[in-house]
């Protein structure tokens, strides 16, 4: 009797546990606009965020990435800078030793000399240029409309020698001309577009742009422009009338979070953390991290990488938790009644052995 009872109620919540699921499952199968996942709060980015700094920034953890950053060349300011602000803002204190390699490496970086031979190496060639030194040397012309007009001049000679047009290059400088030209007349909505065009140039020209990031942009722009009339357009207005907004969607999307990511932690902070962005998906997460955490974003990426990061942007909605739970009861019932089932077949053949 009491074994009977026994599978019956495994049984039962087998089933329960089965109809659990199911009925999750047809929920988000129904319905497309029902997801697992939804975008976490401000607030929770962050305290999900200071909960894995709160395990991870240790003496020994801040100390052992701060000297794979000394090791480096060009060495980068702002990973450093990052990463001993966040040691003092929790009380750690360095070892010695790698405090004065820290002094060192700056007196040596920073001194008057060695800054005016990167600044010119940087101005001559972008390839040479460091984070600071890009800022510093090359921004101020890169990050105006003067680039952009670079860009489509340079496309103008190399269209008329027959050389190669790269695309990218005079793709991005459509738009952040067109992005400055329709600023004028908005009152200065686009800018954020033309901030995250300028910075993705520099990115490219530095050599930040990940595979991904580079491949979706040529895709876009190739679909975005109508190159067969480029050669007519006398104006920025005849520029902008080339540009076709449905291809473009994705890309002007990314450059739109990169330019607010920008406004908010300043264009070097965002040259650093642009390797980390491979799509417009990532672009919007790395804004929403950078808008809850501000500069203490740069330490964040240093110690918990993109994954951890993006992943503190996404909480599971009720029906995810409802999905998840009657998956565990549904396999813990399953194996329930599969051992119940073999423990009685085990007894009954142990039963006969023994008659």
């Amino acid at each position: 009797m009491v074994l009977r009872l026994t599978r019956a109620l495994l049984t039962l919540a087998l089933l329960a546990s089965g109809f659990v699921t199911l009925h999750a499952g047809l929920a988000i199968w129904a319905d497309p606009t029902l997801r697992p996942l939804r975008e976490a709060t401000l607030a929770e980015i962050t305290a999900s965020i200071d909960r894995q700094l709160a395990a991870e920034a240790t003496a020994e953890r801040l100390a052992a990435q701060i000297g794979v950053r000394l090791s480096e060349q060009p060495r980068n300011w702002l990973a450093l800078d990052a990463l001993t602000d966040l040691a003092a803002q929790r009380g750690l204190t360095l070892p010695p030793d790698l405090t004065q390699r820290l002094t060192t490496a700056r007196d040596a970086d920073f001194s008057p000399l060695h800054l005016a031979q990167n600044c010119a190496a940087c101005v001559i060639d972008i390839t040479q240029c460091s984070l600071t030194t890009a800022m510093v040397c090359k921004a101020p012309i890169l990050l105006t409309p003067i680039e952009d007009i670079r860009g489509i001049a340079q496309a103008g000679v190399d269209y008329a020698s027959g050389t190669q047009i790269d695309q990218i290059d005079l793709g991005l400088s459509i738009i952040g001309l067109s992005a400055t030209a329709l600023a004028i007349t908005s009152g200065g909505t686009s800018l954020t577009v033309k901030a995250g065009a300028a910075t993705a140039k520099l990115a490219r020209g530095l050599r930040l742009l990940s595979p991904r990031l580079t491949a979706t942009a040529s895709t876009a722009l190739r679909n975005g422009l109508d190159w067969a009339a480029l050669p007519a357009a006398r104006s920025a207005d005849d520029l902008t009338a080339l540009l076709r907004a449905d291809a473009l969607a994705p890309l002007t999307a990314t450059l739109t979070d990169l330019g607010r990511i920008s406004d908010t932690i300043g264009p070097s902070a965002t040259l650093h953390l642009l390797p980390l962005v491979d799509d417009a998906a990532d672009a919007a997460r790395l804004s929403r991290v950078t808008t809850a955490l501000g500069p203490r974003s740069l330490a964040a990426a240093e110690l918990l990488g993109k994954s951890r990061l993006f992943r503190a942007t996404l909480r599971a909605t009720n029906l995810a938790t409802e999905l998840l739970a009657g998956l565990a009861a549904f396999g813990a019932s399953l194996a329930s009644a599969l051992a119940s089932a073999l423990s009685h077949r085990g007894l009954r053949a142990s039963r006969r052995l023994l008659a």
